[in-house]
């Protein structure tokens, strides 16, 4: 906060959350409490800047900080959450790559046919993904490839995994099933694929998918490819089958991620069963019986969840649910009350963005979401409050921000639809200083007397 509009700070793009280290330079920009500081626009390519001040560098930053903001209020206390991480940017050791080494995430400079992978959302949020997995306090989940790629459809609101990888024109090769359109490394809409067909494991992954995943993989396939099935699944929850169920668009995403990131505390081991292809989630640490669990309302899955039928209907697609369409715990029931989205309106205050929405009959409290990217991209909780007001103090007033609240019940099970998403333009804010008297009077007394 600048009290004095003179004072002068410096930034190095190293926060409590992400430390970045920039192969082309240090990084090191001054400013003062009047102009801001201005880390400038993308000059080039890779080193082009002449200093570590790159696209990579500031793209890196804010993605992979949005990324741990969102699973910190899913998964508070969680240490590794908590503590800083380091992103290398703009690697010259090649092209066409980036990785999690187990502590950081190294992402390499454009060349080859392919952009700077610093510069790509969907890949950052991928690696930070094998981070996420390695330390949400239940080892690996396999396939880790298909945990990570979950993470960056979450993330980006979109099938393409990395959107923009290639920049010479190639589209994902896709294991034998041609992208259509993506230019990222793998597209997870088995509809823009060119055999239109949803991956399982019988069919594409033993077929497709080359061998020497054994210990990475359920099925023992390329754990890349082989992931792909369950980025599939948790795409098609989020766009086809809650849609389906009646959930508008931007609901349904908002309650795929919900569902999603609330089991991965402590989560661990296979995603579903596998030998020799055959395929099943009806073990209990399964992601479709966790999510399940997450969903349910009432601590009995024998009578069916709230989203039952769409979740069914998701793994179904691909051959991985357990049981039959029919069965009573895969029907959409429950305990919930019926909850309306509510009516955002969003102003600019003296102390903020000020948000006030209608109030919900049944809802006992709500999520306040928040993005910087637009009302069709992921939006972050920032709060939960019990009435129907929140004043924003911590956004950065240049900046245009997207909100949206979320109903929920006593039980918090029970959600209801978002909300409008309402943006705040950029703009100053007016902030109380000080007061003055001043006399309008002949009485110059320094008391307010009748008629001053």
């Amino acid at each position: 906060v600048c009290v004095d509009s003179g004072e002068s700070f410096e930034t190095s793009l190293s926060g409590p959350y992400v430390n970045i280290v920039d192969g082309c330079g240090g990084i090191a920009v001054s400013g003062d409490c009047t102009g801001g500081a201005d880390l400038g626009m993308k000059q080039g390519e890779n080193c082009d800047s002449g200093d570590g001040i790159t696209s990579a560098a500031r793209t890196s930053y804010y993605h992979i900080n949005r990324a741990a903001e969102l699973a910190r209020f899913y998964d508070p206390g969680n240490t590794w959450l908590e503590s800083p991480l380091t992103v290398a940017v703009n690697s010259s050791a090649g092209t066409c790559n980036a990785f999690w080494t187990g502590t950081q995430i190294t992402m390499y400079h454009g060349g080859g046919g392919c952009s700077n992978t610093g510069e790509g959302r969907g890949v950052l949020i991928h690696e930070w993904g094998h981070g996420y997995d390695h330390n949400d306090g239940g080892g690996v989940d396999l396939p880790g490839e298909g945990y990570s790629d979950v993470v960056a459809i979450f993330g980006n609101r979109d099938s393409c995994m990395s959107r923009g990888w290639y920049n010479d024109g190639r589209t994902c090769g896709g294991y034998g099933d041609t992208c259509l359109t993506c230019t990222g490394i793998r597209e997870l809409d088995w509809a823009k694929r060119q055999n239109n067909t949803p991956i399982t494991a019988p069919g594409f992954v033993m077929n497709n998918c080359p061998g020497g995943g054994q210990g990475w993989s359920p099925c023992g396939q390329e754990p890349h490819c082989e992931g792909m099935l369950v980025g599939e699944i948790l795409y098609d929850l989020a766009t086809r089958d809650l849609p389906a169920a009646g959930l508008d668009q931007a609901s349904a995403w908002q309650l795929a991620e919900r569902l999603w990131y609330e089991t991965r505390p402590g989560s661990g081991g296979v995603a579903y069963s596998c030998l020799r292809g055959n395929a099943n989630s009806c073990g209990s640490t399964t992601w479709f019986q966790k999510m399940r669990v997450a969903d349910d309302d009432d601590g009995d899955l024998t009578n069916g969840t709230p989203h039952a039928a769409a979740l069914f209907a998701a793994f179904d697609r691909h051959a991985l649910a357990c049981g039959s369409a029919g069965n009573a715990e895969h029907q959409s029931t429950g305990s919930c009350p019926a909850l309306a989205a509510p009516s955002l309106t969003v102003v600019e205050g003296g102390a903020g963005s000020e948000l006030t929405w209608s109030a919900v009959s049944g809802a006992a409290e709500y999520r306040v979401y928040r993005g910087e990217l637009g009302c069709d991209r992921q939006q972050i909780p920032i709060a939960v409050v019990t009435g129907t007001t929140y004043t924003d103090t911590t956004a950065d007033q240049d900046l245009p921000r997207f909100y949206r609240v979320e109903p929920f019940a006593s039980n918090p099970a029970c959600s209801g639809p978002v909300s409008n998403c309402e943006a705040t333009p950029p703009g100053g804010r007016l902030q109380y200083l000080s007061h003055r008297f001043v006399e309008d009077g002949s009485d110059d007394n320094n008391i307010p007397d009748p008629g001053e």
